[in-house]
């Protein structure tokens, strides 16, 4: 800050002290007469310490390009806009967000930026309202030694005593009761469990009492708050486009890399990875890896490899050239490893939050996986994943993957190493049978890095299953592996989808044939409506295949639903899977009689 902005700043803080001041000198006055009063100059020279102490700490922050120098927040600083309702609200100005209401909760996901919009509404409601700030980290609550109701207040008072606040409780219970406080309270998520409800109890008892000053509380998206009913809920939103390049030309960064990166994210970087690009800490991460790489690969699995290595080998722009050492001592490649066995353990349970227990829980099970060649501290692991490589990230109390993505693909990166046999089994017994399979990332990326072994292991078995039923004409237990029975409405008829492996097998062998599942005509379908209609009245609202057979209407069905085209279509599929692999086997029978 110069001299200008400095003086600028003490000019506010001395105008929002008297403001504060008069009412609490008038409050004691008429209560307690004005041999009660502390000397005023005292009071104001409390506040004036105050607000200058806590205004410079929060102004400054650490972010991922400057991982040991905290940098100005306004030197970086993009306004996120919230949601309330269907309307987003610009958050630029605190005084927009308190029109909706004085208690607002704030919900978003890790990365975002909730905790850094804090320290701008405290640094704005300084400069635009007259009302003093108090910031409130609620995680510091977990470090209290004892049990049983939380005296906020007392609390409060602790802390802004830390930032020179050299006067006594009292004065800060009359400026609450006259309103002119603003209370920040920033990460309820990050609250333990245990003394939770104590913590919730302690706000909303906190705000009864002090119904004048407008409170702000931030956490990750909770059903926690449907007992908040005097609270609005709002939820942080990602970037835009223009945000996002705002935020890029903000960053104190390489100007030739940044100039072209800006560039790239604005014709087609942003729409590509959009959920990437659209969360401040993402886009720290796809800025790192395009200052590696000067690119960022179209390809998924690429774009992942080279964020990894960018995080793993970035320097702290601040100190030129500072790498933050790697705790664990871990190489490049036993990292790799090691976390990418975390992932596929994760992945393959389901588990994307983890709490310390069961984090720490993984890492030493990857740790036992590969106690041979690595040798590490699994706290000292975790410490890497979090503040040197970003891989996850802390929220609240639980660790959460920057992005599930991330965890999608190192799953894929330790499955493609794994032998053929022990890929098949995994496939057909495991991942077949979780419910986002087929949209996941992690299918997409290993059909990406092992397109080969991909059609071997994974499709090839459960499409020879197919094909065996279809050499059977089996066709109604075909029919009803793809489909629920035909909803019959009125004057409609549907086939929908019935979500299992089987169907995508089958969808998945015809797209790389070149052919698109569906496109039915729909005149065919209302001529089959009507003869159902007419055999069984208007009444019926569905019909199962079998019946379809007895009625002599399975043919109607099967040809309007390309039945025979699209099964011929995916038995050459299968036979061209199978005519490779048999070619690749003899070339690998070739190679080792040369050998």
């Amino acid at each position: 800050m110069n001299e200008v902005e400095s003086r600028v700043a003490a000019g506010v803080i001395t105008e929002l002290v008297k403001q504060t001041v008069y009412p609490i000198k008038h409050a004691v006055t008429s209560k307690w007469g004005k041999s009660a009063l502390k000397s005023e100059i005292e009071l104001i020279d409390a506040y004036e310490k105050y607000l200058t102490k806590s205004k410079e700490k929060y102004s400054k922050t650490k972010t991922l390009l400057y991982k040991r120098t905290p940098k100005d927040l306004y030197s970086f600083y993009e306004n996120l806009n919230v949601k309330y309702e269907e309307q987003q609200i610009d958050t630029s100005d605190i005084r927009s967000i308190l029109e909706v209401s004085n208690r607002i909760i704030i919900t978003g996901t890790g990365g975002i930026g909730k905790s850094t919009m804090m320290k701008h509404f405290f640094q704005n409601s300084i400069d635009t309202t007259f009302l003093v700030p108090i910031m409130i980290e609620l995680r510091n609550l977990n470090d209290r030694t004892n049990n049983g109701e939380i005296d906020l207040v007392d609390y409060i008072y602790n802390n802004i005593v830390d930032f020179d606040f050299n006067t006594k409780k009292i004065y800060l219970e009359y400026s609450l009761e006259t309103g002119k406080n603003i209370l920040l309270f920033d990460g309820l998520d990050e609250v333990k469990n245990e003394i939770l409800n104590d913590v919730i109890l302690a706000i909303q008892k906190f705000g009864h009492k002090y119904n004048k000053c407008p409170i702000i509380v931030t956490s990750r998206p909770t059903d926690s708050f449907i007992g908040w009913n005097e609270y609005i809920e709002v939820s942080a939103c990602p970037l835009s486009k223009s945000q996002a390049l705002s935020l890029i030309n903000k960053l104190d960064f390489d100007t030739d890399i940044k100039k072209n990166f800006y560039k790239e994210l604005d014709e087609r970087l942003y729409d590509t990875y959009e959920d990437f690009a659209s969360i401040p800490l993402l886009l720290t991460i796809m800025l790192i890896t395009y200052d590696n790489n000067a690119n960022i690969p179209k390809e998924l699995h690429e774009f992942y490899e080279q964020a990894f290595s960018a995080l793993f080998y970035t320097h702290d722009a601040s100190k030129g050239g500072y790498k933050r050492e790697i705790e664990s001592k871990l190489s490049y490649d036993r990292f790799k490893k090691v976390f990418s066995h975390f992932c596929f353990q994760s992945y393959l349970n389901d588990d994307y939050t983890f709490t310390n227990e069961k984090v720490l829980s993984y890492l030493n099970e990857s740790k036992r996986k590969f106690e041979n060649d690595s040798d590490f501290n699994t706290e000292n692991l975790l410490d890497d994943l979090i503040n040197s490589v970003c891989m996850l990230v802390k929220d609240g109390l639980k660790y959460v993957f920057p992005h599930r993505s991330f965890q999608e693909y190192f799953a894929a990166i330790y499955t493609m190493n794994l032998l053929d046999d022990i890929q098949e089994k995994l496939f057909n017994e495991i991942v077949h049978g979780k419910s986002d399979c087929f949209d996941s990332r992690y299918v997409e990326i290993l059909e990406q890095l092992q397109p080969d072994r991909f059609a071997k292991n994974f499709l090839l078995p459960k499409a020879r299953e197919l094909n065996s039923m279809i050499n059977e004409k089996s066709y109604i237990k075909i029919l009803s592996l793809f489909y629920m029975e035909a909803v019959i409405g009125n004057k409609f008829l549907a086939f929908p989808i019935n979500d299992t492996t089987y169907f995508h097998i089958f969808d998945k062998i015809l797209k790389l044939e070149g052919k698109v599942n569906g496109g039915w005509d729909k005149n065919e379908i209302s001529q089959l409506y009507k003869k159902i209609i007419k055999k069984l009245g208007e009444e019926v609202n569905g019909i199962e295949f079998n019946q379809l057979n007895e009625l002599g209407l399975l043919e109607d069905m099967l040809g309007i639903i390309n039945f025979y085209k699209e099964i011929e279509i995916f038995s050459k599929g299968v036979e061209k899977i199978e005519a490779k692999l048999v070619t690749q086997s003899l070339s690998s029978e070739d190679f080792l009689k040369n050998l």
